[in-house]
This record gives C-alpha cells, sequence and structure tokens, in this order.
C-alpha cells in the first residue's frame, strides 16, 4: 500500500490518500509516528493499527461532543463521521456504543421531535422531516402511537385554525381566489384536504 497524497485539512490534520483513495484523517504527531510520507509506502501493521485502534477511538470521542450539545438519529451521527473521513469499520463501531450506552435512539428522539413540533407543524410535515433526518417510518409511526397512547395528540383543525387566523384569513372577504391562496399554503405545509377545507368554510368574525 502506497500512500499517493498528503492533503492538509486544516492547521493540525491532513486527509491520508492511500492507493489514490482517502483512507483517513490523521494528526501531523500521527504522521510521524507512523513514518507516513507522501509516495512512500505504508506498512499493513501501520494501517491496521491506525483502522482498529486510533480512529475507532477518536471517533467515539467525537460523538460524545457531539451528543454532549444535543441529540441526533442514528443517520446524523453517521453523515458527521463521514464528513470527518473516518473510514466504516470506525464509524460502526462508535455508533455501537453509543447506542449500546442508550445515548441513541431513534425512537426517543422522534417521539421529543413530535412534541415540540405538534403545536406548529402539521402531521405529514413532522413525518417528513424525521424521515429527512434518517429516522425509518415504522420508527416514526410508533412514536407517534406511544405519544397518543399518553394523551399526547395534535388537533389539526385547531392548528389549521390558528395559521390562517395569523394570516388574517378570517378579517378578508373570504374570495374564492383568498380560499384557493390559503388552501394552496396549508397543503403545501402539510394538511389535510378534508380538515383545510372544513377550516376554511367556517364562520368567524375576527
Amino acid at each position: 500500500m502506497q500512500v499517493t497524497k498528503l492533503q492538509p485539512l486544516d492547521k493540525k490534520r491532513y486527509i491520508v490518500y492511500v492507493d489514490d483513495s482517502v483512507a483517513f484523517v490523521l494528526y501531523k504527531g500521527d504522521l510521524f509516528t507512523y513514518r507516513i510520507e507522501e509516495g512512500q509506502e505504508i506498512s499493513e501493521a501501520s494501517y491496521d493499527s491506525i483502522c482498529q485502534e486510533i480512529l475507532p477511538k477518536r471517533a467515539l470521542l467525537r460523538l460524545g461532543h457531539l451528543l454532549e450539545k444535543r441529540d441526533y438519529t442514528e443517520k446524523q451521527l453517521r453523515d458527521k463521521l463521514r464528513e470527518g473521513y473516518y473510514p466504516v469499520p470506525a464509524i460502526d463501531y462508535a455508533i455501537n456504543k453509543v447506542k449500546g450506552y442508550g445515548f441513541v435512539d431513534d425512537e426517543r428522539y422522534a417521539m421529543r421531535y413530535i412534541e415540540c413540533s405538534l403545536a406548529k407543524k402539521s402531521k405529514n410535515r413532522i413525518k417528513s422531516d424525521l424521515f429527512l433526518k434518517g429516522v425509518d417510518k415504522d420508527t416514526i409511526e410508533r412514536a407517534f402511537d406511544n405519544l397518543e397512547e399518553e394523551g399526547t395528540a395534535q388537533d389539526e383543525g385547531a392548528l389549521v385554525r390558528a395559521i390562517l387566523t395569523k394570516r388574517h384569513y378570517y378579517e378578508s372577504e373570504r374570495t374564492a381566489k383568498d380560499k384557493a391562496k390559503q388552501m394552496n399554503y396549508l397543503l403545501g405545509k402539510g394538511f389535510s384536504m378534508s380538515v383545510i377545507k372544513s377550516e376554511l368554510e367556517l364562520d368567524i368574525t375576527l
């Protein structure tokens, strides 16, 4: 295996290319310790030591720093480590460790996110947001079911009504054009057609 390129990442770290592919990121001190130089061979023992001993521990430490500040989904944490050029085995090691400690739980994350979002977002938008964060559909549904069993559910009609009030709909003439404008806005936010139609027809005077 040959070190084909050492690309500076910042003042302290380098992206190490082995056989023309990104292998990992190391500090200057690591390069000296393992005698890594551009154009020179890297021994299999050194390569294994870096991948199996050094980087898994650093990946775990990185996750620890991230989780001190806020919760993440498993996908978000994996993406963070990929951005740091950690190899897959190091990523898997770190993720499995924090999951084993109970620091990463996508269902718990989803429940917290739902609780914080029910008063301002449609159920469909919340589901979409969580899916984009890497939470699978079954986990999202379980999170909603658990919250409903605990008595936390969304009154979609009340939320639509609050949005229409904020957008001064009930103060307008409520023409066909007004209704179409509000309907398109609310559909874009993920609210159901039936609820939107019902709230648009309410006789409310502010």
